[in-house]
């Protein structure tokens, strides 16, 4: 009987051992699938990072503006102030260019220049400036005019087309492609440029809080 007993003891302490066993087993499993995961560290600079780094970089920012004086201006009465964009913003129904009649020095012509009803409802969306347009050498200053600037063309990020990784992967070089893109206002300008890609090299150096853009150049103008 004693036999019997003891054997029967022993049969539930392996048991109970082996409970516990997998408990433990369990427990490490949860406390495993619980933690949180840390993201793989790593020096490389992908693509896309490298793209997001040259398109925020303050000179890639930078766009193509047109400027639009609407007021009393002085100009060299030897050219016609009508001409170029503002002779295509004339033919758009934007302004009106008129001479006032008033000349200084036998050389400058006062002209006004006004905004049609269409071209006050395009000017909503102007940036209106606090510039002044004076004529320093001679001391001419036409205070009566509004000095509008317009985005005609933004830089257009195509491609980043390759990443080369420096010694020890503390700098890179990345290849990258770019356009000019017209703007709504791409219109009010003669001197929209062409959209033809320009091939570029960027070079990134790696800091405590991760890589900046520190140099560039390429072929052609770049930013």
């Amino acid at each position: 009987m004693n036999r019997r007993l003891n054997v029967f003891c022993a049969l539930m302490i392996c048991i109970a051992l082996v409970s516990l066993a997998g408990d433990a087993v369990c427990q490490q499993k949860n406390r495993r699938r619980n933690k949180p995961s840390e993201p793989a560290k790593t020096n490389n600079l992908s693509r896309g990072r490298a793209a997001e780094l040259i398109k925020a970089y303050p000179e890639f920012k930078s766009s193509l503006n047109s400027k639009i004086l609407v007021g009393r201006i002085w100009e060299d009465g030897m050219g016609d102030y009508s001409s170029g964009d503002r002779r295509s913003l004339m033919d758009q129904g934007i302004l009106t260019i008129k001479t006032t009649g008033l000349t200084k020095f036998g050389r400058f012509t006062e002209y006004l220049v006004e905004l049609t009803p269409k071209g006050e409802t395009e000017a909503k969306a102007w940036e209106k400036t606090t510039e002044n347009v004076k004529f320093d050498s001679l001391g001419l200053v036409s205070s009566e005019v509004t000095v509008y600037r317009v985005v005609i063309a933004e830089k257009q990020l195509v491609e980043v087309t390759g990443v080369a990784m420096g010694e020890g992967d503390k700098t890179a070089q990345a290849e990258f492609t770019w356009r000019w893109a017209p703007t709504a206002y791409a219109k009010l300008s003669n001197e929209v440029p062409s959209n033809e890609l320009v091939e570029c090299s960027a070079y990134f150096q790696l800091y405590d809080d991760g890589w900046r853009v520190v140099e560039r150049y390429g072929k052609g103008i770049c930013f």
